[in-house]
């Protein structure tokens, strides 16, 4: 899958995203993934995060440099692929290091 187009406003997204929502995301993030018993997606990780109270993003994106970066930094691993719930196309799965 070539993510090229996308990449750029992934890393926009990213980068304009409040501290206080990276701070909190990444730390849910990595909870998230120590409890998983199975992979999971961003996505499904993004739908849990959102019906918290915790700082939110206005674009989803942004999430998407955030698992980019914890699987370079070792502390996520791709695990497969699965179909997305809401828009059908093929996302990565992950699990914890």
């Amino acid at each position: 899958m070539n993510t090229q187009p996308r990449q750029p406003l992934i890393d926009l997204a990213y980068d304009n995203a409040h501290e206080a929502w990276k701070e909190s995301y990444e730390q849910f993030v990595l909870d998230f993934a120590a409890k998983a018993i199975e992979p999971f997606s961003a996505e499904t990780v993004r739908l849990v995060y959102e019906a918290t109270d915790l700082p939110q993003t206005h674009k989803k994106q942004a999430s998407g440099k955030l698992f980019q970066r914890l699987v370079k930094e070792g502390k996520l691993r791709e695990a497969g692929m699965e179909r997305s719930k809401i828009y059908g196309n093929k996302i990565q799965q992950y699990c914890g290091a």
